[in-house]
């Protein structure tokens, strides 16, 4: 089955988790060449996926651990911290640009 779409190569370089990759590797020294490679350390690296995405986004400060349990149901992720929804829309709106 062929697949309905495929990026370009600009697509790919210019993409969101391209820059995400870039970002995590610069910090760790960690290279995640593709898509396959970020989900397998998002699945053997939880908290490091999940820390790195929310430094990333520079949502701030965070009380705690990033994964204080794993009991599923009943996980407990950034316990204790605090973020504006709002706060962070309005922090990344692009008012008025593309």
């Amino acid at each position: 089955m062929q697949p309905q779409w495929v990026p370009t190569a600009h697509d790919i370089a210019s993409a969101r988790i391209t820059d995400f990759a870039a970002f995590v590797t610069a910090r760790t020294g960690d290279v995640y060449p593709d898509y396959q490679a970020l989900w397998q350390w998002s699945v053997d690296d939880i908290a490091g996926f999940w820390q790195a995405v929310w430094d990333y986004f520079e949502l701030g400060e965070t009380a705690g651990e990033v994964l204080g349990s794993r009991e599923m149901p009943g996980a407990q992720w950034f316990a204790g911290t605090r973020l504006n929804y709002v706060d962070q829309i309005i922090r990344m709106a692009q008012f008025g640009r593309p």
